[in-house]
């Protein structure tokens, strides 16, 4: 996406194949689900668009703008964050499933078992059931957190205290925390059987995800 604008260019050579205007300016990072493109856009909206026919699928409107890509959350929805509000959207139409509305600014959400992750820019972390949206349990937090990753049974944080920590999806036990020596810049990636932590320099640190 460009501007108002989605584009196909051809991946050896960048040339530019099709072009579509966009009812809007692109407000999110795209995101894909199985054969759709899903598209946040100004003001308000989520355009899902079947790349394969190369048409719009459907789009939903939302209160707010839509500032954080959505998030895959099983074969057939996607989980959003739009202001305080998580909703699980239908891939088929975009029909909501569920919307549970949060007290506080929420951040990109991260999909568990059966469970939706959702840190916040109040400290706090908010774990919902993916089913149908209730509350679960949530962690207080102490610092900003900046991102969550989720694998296996296990939850993993990072937040601008220079502190990772480990959840438990069910009920929030904390296994491990480690502080390492570099402030974090964004969420953790669980890659196998490693958590890789971006901080500033750069600097990667690669920790193991058991035992930090």
């Amino acid at each position: 996406a460009a501007g108002a604008e989605l584009q196909e260019r051809d991946p050896a050579t960048g040339r530019l194949q099709r072009r579509v205007s966009l009812p809007g300016l692109v407000t999110a990072p795209l995101a894909r689900a199985g054969r759709l493109i899903l598209i946040p856009v100004a003001p308000n909206l989520i355009v899902a668009w079947a790349a394969d026919e190369w048409r719009e699928a459907w789009r939903r409107t939302f209160s707010a703008a839509v500032e954080r890509a959505p998030v895959l959350a099983s074969d057939d929805s996607i989980v959003c964050v739009v202001g305080s509000d998580v909703t699980r959207l239908q891939l088929s139409d975009g029909s909501p499933l569920w919307v549970t509305r949060l007290d506080a600014p929420l951040l990109t959400p991260a999909i568990g078992r059966d469970r939706v992750f959702v840190p916040s820019t109040s400290d706090t972390l908010f774990v919902l059931g993916l089913r149908r949206g209730d509350p679960d349990w949530h962690w207080p937090g102490g610092a900003d957190i900046l991102g969550v990753a989720a694998d296996g049974d296990r939850l993993y944080a990072t937040g601008l205290d220079h502190v990772v920590r480990a959840f438990d999806q069910r009920g929030g036990n904390q296994p491990w925390r480690t502080v390492i020596a570099t402030r974090v810049l964004m969420p953790p990636q669980a890659i196998g059987a490693r958590l890789l932590i971006t901080g500033l320099g750069p600097t990667l640190t690669l920790l193991g995800t058991r035992v930090a």
